[in-house]
């Protein structure tokens, strides 16, 4: 077996680098406070769904980098490095990313920790509405995304993810 990402043999690595990208994607989705410290901290995250969004479908793994926290860690034992590499190979694989993403709970814990769970559908093609997602191929994964103000900052802090289906979405 070849090694892929991270050390672990291809097939492996491919296996782990979509719910990892995935999750890579709400992560960013649900982030950064870019509207400053006046925002309330839930419309902070929530502003940046769309600037997340668009550095997915970009490619820029770079941008996602900034929005994972230092201390990640993920139930896998994958730290913020495994993550981003699971992220750009997902990203190189395929030519071209669509994400579509729905957030059916966010709850502020206080001033530093934030908590959502988070709907996410990837595909070769745009994704406008809930209802492309019954003729349409893509990757749906349902993620548990925890959150951590750092400085002026929200970062994803660590992250649960399992398939869904489109039934979740509705």
């Amino acid at each position: 077996k070849t090694a892929g990402a991270g050390g672990l043999p291809d097939a492996m690595s491919s296996m782990i680098a979509k719910p990892l990208v995935l999750a890579a994607v709400c992560a960013v989705s649900l982030l950064i406070a870019c509207g400053g410290p006046e925002l309330p901290a839930e419309e902070q995250i929530r502003n940046l769904n769309s600037d997340a969004e668009s550095a997915v479908e970009a490619k820029d793994v770079g941008t996602l980098k900034d929005f994972v926290s230092d201390d990640y860690t993920d139930e896998r034992g994958y730290d913020k490095n495994a993550l981003i590499r699971l992220a750009q190979l997902y990203l190189l694989r395929h030519k071209a990313v669509y994400v579509y993403t729905l957030t059916k709970s966010l709850v502020i814990i206080d001033e530093s920790n934030a908590a959502a769970e988070i709907l996410a559908a990837l595909a070769g093609q745009p994704i406008s509405s809930v209802d492309q997602l019954f003729d349409l191929r893509a990757d749906l994964m349902q993620f548990e995304v925890g959150y951590e103000r750092e400085g002026d900052e929200w970062r994803v802090r660590s992250l649960k993810w399992r398939h869904a289906a489109v039934d979740d979405f509705l």
